[in-house]
């Protein structure tokens, strides 16, 4: 029987579980995190992704690229790219073909780009306790991610060597998690609060035997998990 992933990718981390002879357990990657920094350090002499080039951002916040999950299949006008251009070490400008794009010491690079490079990272840690070699996996985004940011996502997992089985919202994939309206009869509703790095999003959706909709979300900008270090 193949394996299979479930990668829920954030702004900032990417965390991955794989389902196997009918157990999930979330894996580690080389470091023994749980969760895999969605940071790509483009340097002269090498590439770093993840931890080490987290590590590198308050030295090489110039090469240093991290978000890029949000970005991917957004615009420059759009309001997520504003709000989130704030808080990244680089600038970000406008490529040819309208997509976002990092503006590096030394050159450009995509945000579809760095999110292949980085997901590449994570499929590795898949590889490891793969039965056949291949990274099927379903990937989790946020909810108030647009078709175009998910097929992008799509895209990017694809080049970087994964078989997208699907991709679905956060929310959808935490009432699947917790076995939240599978087989009730009767329509349930669901309150999902998702805490990110800089932002929160609260997400209503109704479920009835396996079928979920979702109702309305908000996403509150600049309010998010460094936001509340900060103040305490």
């Amino acid at each position: 029987m193949s394996t299979c992933f479930g990668v829920s990718l954030g702004s900032s981390s990417a965390c991955v579980a794989v389902s196997k002879d009918g157990k999930s357990e979330v894996i580690a990657n080389e470091f023994g995190e749980r969760a895999t920094p969605m940071y790509v350090c483009y340097q002269a002499e090498e590439k770093l992704i993840g931890r080490p080039a987290k590590h590198s951002l308050h030295r090489c916040a110039d090469v240093c690229v991290t978000g890029m999950p949000c970005l991917v299949g957004a615009k420059m006008s759009d309001q997520c790219v504003q709000a989130m251009s704030h808080d990244l070490g680089c600038e970000l400008c406008e490529g040819v073909e309208g997509e976002v794009c990092y503006v590096l010491r030394g050159g450009k690079v995509t945000a579809q780009q760095a999110l292949t490079d980085a997901l590449g990272k994570v499929k590795e840690s898949c590889l490891s306790l793969s039965s056949d070699g291949s990274a099927r996996a379903v990937f989790a985004v946020p909810t108030s991610f647009s078709a175009c940011q998910k097929n992008a996502v799509r895209a990017a997992a694809t080049e970087a060597g994964f078989t997208v089985l699907r991709v679905i919202s956060e929310s959808a994939a935490v009432c699947l998690a917790y076995d939240i309206g599978q087989t009730q009869a009767s329509e349930s509703y669901v309150l999902h609060f998702a805490v990110g790095k800089h932002t929160s999003a609260a997400t209503v959706l109704s479920a009835t035997r396996g079928l979920y909709r979702v109702l309305g979300w908000h996403v509150a900008q600049g309010v998010g998990g460094a936001q509340i270090d900060q103040a305490v």
